[in-house]
């Protein structure tokens, strides 16, 4: 009997997407147009890092033109025929044929909409398991097929590279004859080596087949014997590496250590296997090709791999962990603190205040969310006039009503309402003595550029009789005008590739407060300055001497920080168009 494709929820999308019926999602047991599957790998039918498939090895399959997306199915034996799961099969009910994508190994969480697998080859000790490599060995097929000819056969092609080392010690030079003898373990000898400057983390983009491999400033490691060939995985470069790759080998046999250091450049292709043997002795190392299914061989003759007995391998940092007091640069780049020079200082253009431990800055609407930086100096650094430091002209916005404004508003309502009203429902109003503790820098930001482009605000009444509440729209053309211009002016000036400036919050004003002195040093190291102001004797803000937030406390005031801590009895925030008090813009940056 037919089971509803409806009644699977995690489904539900497919079929929704899929209008036209063609292809659909049908219990198995139908045969009428179902898609048969086999997988091979370069014209045999074997796994990804074995000699063949194994039962239960799962594929992903998708036909985008129709809205298919990421069915299961999984190799029931060893001959490479796969079969679907969850008694859900695709069945081709059209004349036509259909072009289908197929992936290798399956994911759950892959979708239309989340079409690439993250990994990482290490685990987080850098250390690599070769039993793991068919988590990573990722595969890529297309395929046609329609309902009178439903067989479909998918010829996987490996998207990751290979790189295989086989250590030998032909002549024993070295003064160890590295040979295990179980009759005698004081001839026992342990080898370790590590690669340096290698991509080791990257994604694969399902739909394509495409491998992303990130930066290639990583290493890894693992231990190896004499005459056995080692092989890891990891990511490929469409367009060739050209960048050397360090290898740093230890022997140890007993009290005797000897270390080997040297290089290799591999192209790393997709689906390419690079072959090493390295012959662990004084003088050049031997370097030959060898044989395994599905896989392109490569022998790279151009080795620079040099024996020395005197030289311990370098210890490669490991990948630099984001920190506050780091620098963010102009190409959206992190740079650690302690790696400022001359050369890279006028590339700075903040100052990592933030990093975040959980999804805070996700839920906070950030565009980014790897942590949030602060400027170098403040954007009306010149101003000397009491009015050039107001947060606007006018001070009748009122957050806590713009949301209901807006959308109940045709006529005003902004043209893309639909993508900025997360926004201005985010947006922070606090009320009296409420400190501000979420960071919504970006939200208070959009939103504050929303009343300036639409140029007005709302208020609210309510029907004593009815209990309706009616929105005014008051136009005005004042409201956050000099911040407005400020961060214009700041975002023109000081362009950071794939990030996006704004005024912070209370909240990210406090996080710098609380971290005033390494963000300083890092500020003040990189040419800039972030001034720590006195309070009066109220232990209030003074005049022209605290940070604006965007944080809106009342519809005339918002929340200000002086870097310096205040009681709780006196109030941090002062009026937008005060003309006694001004204060400073200092934008922020999410990256």
């Amino acid at each position: 009997m037919k089971k509803s494709f409806f009644a699977l929820a995690s489904l539900a999308a497919l079929m929704i997407s899929s209008c036209t019926q063609d292809i659909e999602l049908t219990s198995d047991t139908e045969n009428d147009g179902k898609l048969q599957v086999t997988a091979s790998i370069d014209q045999v039918k074997t796994r990804a890092t074995n000699s063949e498939w194994e039962a239960d090895d799962q594929i992903g399959i998708s036909c985008a033109d129709k809205g298919i997306d990421n069915v299961l199915y999984t190799s029931q034996t060893t001959s490479g025929d796969f079969t679907a799961t969850e008694d859900v099969a695709i069945h081709i009910k059209g004349n036509d044929t259909y072009n289908f994508t197929a992936y290798y190994p399956y994911s759950s969480e892959v979708s239309a909409a989340n079409a690439s697998i993250s990994f990482n080859v290490v685990d987080p000790n850098n250390q690599y398991a070769p039993v793991e490599q068919p988590t990573v060995d990722f595969l890529f097929a297309e395929a046609s097929a329609g309902r009178k000819s439903p067989q479909v056969n998918f010829q996987f092609a490996h998207k990751m590279s290979k790189i295989q080392l086989t250590f030998k010690d032909s002549e024993g030079s070295i003064g160890v004859q590295y040979k295990n003898d179980d009759t005698d373990t004081d001839n026992d000898y342990t080898i370790e080596y590590q690669l340096s400057n290698i991509a080791t983390s990257g994604s694969f983009n399902t739909t394509t087949g495409a491998v992303e491999a990130g930066e290639a400033t990583s290493f890894l490691k693992s231990t190896a014997n004499i005459d056995e060939a080692v092989s890891f995985i990891v990511p490929s470069f469409a367009a060739g590496n050209t960048e050397a790759i360090q290898i740093n080998v230890t022997v140890t046999q007993g009290d005797v250590v000897d270390n080997y250091k040297g290089t290799i450049t591999p192209a790393l292709q997709p689906g390419s296997q690079y072959n090493y043997e390295l012959d662990l002795k004084y003088g050049a190392v031997l370097t030959v090709g060898g044989s395994i299914t599905g896989w392109t061989q490569n022998t790279d003759s151009s080795s620079d791999f040099g024996a020395t007995n005197d030289v311990a391998p370098d210890t490669p940092e490991p990948a630099h962990v984001t920190a506050v007091g780091d620098y963010l640069l102009s190409d959206g780049s992190i740079l650690a603190a302690a790696k400022l020079d001359d050369n890279n200082k006028g590339n700075v253009v903040a100052v990592v205040f933030y990093v975040p431990t959980g999804d805070e800055l996700t839920e906070g609407l950030f565009p980014k969310t790897n942590g949030l930086a602060i400027a170098l100096k403040n954007a009306n650094a010149e101003a000397t006039a009491a009015g050039d430091k107001r947060f606007g002209s006018s001070n009748k916005a009122n957050f806590s009503v713009l949301y209901n404004g807006f959308d109940s508003d045709d006529t005003n309502k902004p043209a893309d309402w639909e993508s900025v009203k997360q926004y201005v429902q985010a947006a922070e109003f606090t009320g009296n003595n409420v400190y501000p503790t979420i960071m919504k820098g970006y939200a208070n930001t959009k939103t504050w550029q929303l009343v300036n482009t639409q140029q007005g605000y709302y208020t609210s009444s309510e029907d004593a009789s009815t209990g309706e509440t009616t929105y005014t729209f008051t136009s005005a053309t004042n409201e956050c005008d000099k911040m407005i211009s400020y961060l214009n002016t700041w975002t023109t000036n000081n362009e950071v590739t794939g990030c996006e400036w704004y005024l912070p919050s209370y909240a990210e004003l406090k996080a710098i407060q609380d971290n005033y002195q390494t963000i300083k040093t890092s500020i003040t190291n990189a040419g800039g300055s972030l001034a720590q102001y006195e309070l009066d004797s109220d232990g209030k803000v003074q005049a022209d001497m605290f940070y604006w937030s965007s944080s809106q406390r009342s519809a005339a005031n918002v929340w200000v920080c002086a870097m310096n801590e205040i009681s709780d009895a006196a109030n941090s925030h002062t009026s937008r168009n005060s003309s006694s008090k001004g204060g400073w813009f200092r934008f922020a940056i999410a990256f």
